[in-house]
C-alpha cells in the first residue's frame, strides 16, 4: 500500500499515541447486493449443465385410429463458470516505523502480525464483495494474455447477466419492446412492461430489475399520478403481486429484466476462496493468493422477460 503521504504528515517513527486500527477510516463499499436475489449453486464442474424440456399439446378429439403427439425434446443448456484469481503482495515492515506501527508486531513471520487480518478482513473481502457486484451485471470474459504479468480488469472475469440477456434474446427470452424511459414516462412504460408478461407469471411474485435510477424515478413517477399511495407501495406495480427493485450492478443501464429467483442462476465452485486466502512469506513480503470460479445463467429463458434498447444491444459491458 502506499503509506507515503502518512509518513510525510505524520512522519517516518512510531510513536504510541494510543491510535489504532479504528482510526484508520474506510470508505464504504457496495457489497454483493445483487446475491440476495439469485439462487446460489455450488458445483465442482466448470460448465454446470441443464437441460430444458419441453412437450407439445396432448388432448385431441377422439378417434380409433393410434395418432401419437409429438413427444416435445430436450434441449441442452450449458451455463460456463469462469476462472478468477487475487493475487496481492504486501511489505508489513513498510508500516512499522510510522504512525501505522500498530499493525506491526515482534514476531518474526510477518504473516502472523495484526496487519495482516486486518488487510484481509477490512480491505481485500469488502472489495472483492464489490468487484462480484460490479462484475455480476456487466462483465464480460476476457481471457488474460498468460504471459504478462499485468494484472486483467474486474469487467474481464466472467460472463454477467447481461451477457447472459443478449445471447438470450433469439433462445427465448421474452423481449417487451419499451420506449426510451423518461422521468416523466417511466410508470406507464413499467405498466407496459408488465402486460408483456405471459398471463401466467403475471399473479406470480416478481422483481422487475433496473437501475436505482430507473427504481427511483419509477416511484417519483407513481407517486406524482397517484399522490395517496402509501409510501411503501410506490414499488409496486399495480394489478399484480411485482415490484421494481433496482440492482446497483446495473447503474447507467435502461435494461429492465424479471425472472423467478429460481431462475436466475448463481454458480460458484470453491466459493470458500472468496473469504480465503493463501498466504505466501518470501523473506519479508507476505503475498495473499485466492483462486475460485464463478458463473451466472438463467434455468430456461422462456421465463425471462426483458426489455433492452437497441443502444445496449452491442457487448455485454456497453463498450
Amino acid at each position: 500500500m502506499n503509506i507515503s503521504q502518512i509518513i510525510t504528515e505524520y512522519g517516518a517513527y512510531y510513536e504510541n499515541a494510543g491510535q489504532n486500527a479504528k482510526r484508520v477510516i474506510i470508505k464504504m463499499l457496495q457489497g454483493f447486493f445483487t446475491y440476495q436475489f439469485m439462487t446460489h449453486l455450488k458445483t465442482n464442474d466448470t460448465v454446470y449443465k441443464l437441460g430444458n424440456a419441453l412437450i407439445g399439446d396432448l388432448l385431441q378429439p377422439f378417434k380409433k385410429k393410434f395418432s401419437p403427439s409429438d413427444t416435445g425434446s430436450i434441449t441442452p443448456n450449458p451455463i460456463p463458470l469462469h476462472k478468477l484469481k487475487v493475487d496481492v503482495s504486501e511489505d508489513p515492515d513498510d508500516f512499522e516505523a510510522t504512525w501505522l506501527g500498530f499493525l506491526a508486531s515482534e514476531d518474526v513471520s510477518r504473516k502472523e502480525w495484526p496487519f495482516v487480518r486486518w488487510f484481509i478482513e477490512e480491505l481485500l473481502i469488502p472489495r472483492m464483495n464489490k468487484n462480484q457486484e460490479d462484475a455480476i451485471f456487466n462483465a464480460v470474459r476476457k481471457e488474460p494474455d498468460p504471459n504478462s504479468d499485468v494484472p486483467g480488469a474486474v469487467l474481464d472475469i466472467m460472463d454477467g447477466i447481461k451477457v447472459q440477456l443478449l445471447n438470450g434474446l433469439g433462445s427465448g427470452i421474452i423481449e417487451i419492446p419499451l420506449l426510451t424511459l423518461t422521468a416523466n414516462n417511466i410508470f406507464d412504460e413499467v405498466e407496459k412492461f408488465r402486460e408483456g408478461i405471459d398471463e401466467l407469471y403475471q399473479s406470480e411474485e416478481l422483481l422487475y430489475f433496473m437501475s436505482k435510477t430507473n427504481a427511483d424515478r419509477y416511484q417519483k413517477d407513481k407517486r406524482n399520478n397517484f399522490p395517496a399511495v402509501e409510501k411503501d407501495d410506490y414499488t409496486k406495480v399495480d394489478f399484480s403481486p411485482h415490484n421494481v427493485q433496482y440492482l446497483p450492478s446495473m447503474a447507467g443501464s435502461n435494461i429492465i429484466f424479471a425472472t423467478p429467483k429460481a431462475n436466475l442462476i448463481y454458480l460458484t465452485k470453491k466459493d470458500k476462496n472468496l473469504t480465503k486466502f493463501k498466504l505466501e512469506e518470501s523473506r519479508r513480503t507476505v503475498d495473499f493468493l485466492s483462486d475460485s470460479y464463478m458463473g451466472v445463467g438463467f434455468g430456461i429463458n422462456t421465463v425471462v422477460f426483458a426489455s433492452i434498447p437497441d443502444s445496449e444491444k452491442g457487448s455485454g459491458s456497453g463498450s
